[in-house]
């Protein structure tokens, strides 16, 4: 019922000066039936194009994931025109999703933050990605430099929303958009929130 907030939310975030005074040239917004397989794909591809060395990067998805059921389970997000259960070529992969972050971090040098308030989204902090296998040590260094993977649970656990947080959010987003303004920053209070102090938040 909430992924739109939390997407808006997030951009809001993003958009302000807290959270980098992003562009919004630079911002694409898809909610609701917007969030089409095709439209995901072709701001997927547009990012890929335009990004540059040393940009950083946010994709940021909030809605259903899923699994399949098959031998390789893999991970699926799910969009707006996604039918029930019928995700091989009518959701996005989140093979996909992985190989983008890896491409662009290790072929264009860009900084990559991946985040997903979703069912099964530890699937996009690489269980789903045979990436250990595929690149050599000095890529797969750059892939560990340049990326940072946030889930808001594990590939076999549910995500949570209610009306509880924010008057209607899910409660991962809920609360890493406000450890990011700041909720997080721990006990040395230096106005500066880190990776490690927003996990622990």
């Amino acid at each position: 019922k909430y992924a739109h907030r939390d997407a808006e939310r997030f951009v809001e975030y993003i958009s302000s000066a807290a959270g980098g005074s992003v562009p919004k040239e630079n911002i694409t917004l898809l909610t609701n039936n917007q969030a089409t397989i095709s439209n995901i794909y072709v701001a997927k591809k547009a990012i890929e194009d335009k990004v540059k060395k040393d940009d950083l990067f946010y994709f940021f998805f909030s809605g259903h994931g899923d699994v399949e059921s098959d031998l390789y389970k893999l991970g699926f997000l799910l969009a707006y025109d996604t039918p029930h259960k019928n995700y091989l070529n009518n959701a996005v992969r989140i093979e996909d999703i992985n190989i983008m972050a890896n491409t662009l971090s290790v072929n264009k040098d860009v900084n990559v933050i991946l985040i997903s308030d979703a069912c099964h989204a530890g699937k996009l902090t690489g269980s789903d990605n045979r990436r250990g296998i595929s690149l050599a040590d000095d890529q797969l260094e750059a892939v560990q430099k340049k990326e940072i993977r946030i889930a808001s649970c594990e590939p076999d656990q549910k995500s949570q929303e209610d009306e509880t947080w924010g008057g209607g959010r899910g409660v991962f987003s809920y609360h890493l958009i406000n450890g990011m303004k700041g909720l997080a920053d721990g006990g040395d209070q230096d106005g500066i929130v880190t990776l490690q102090e927003l996990k622990t938040y």
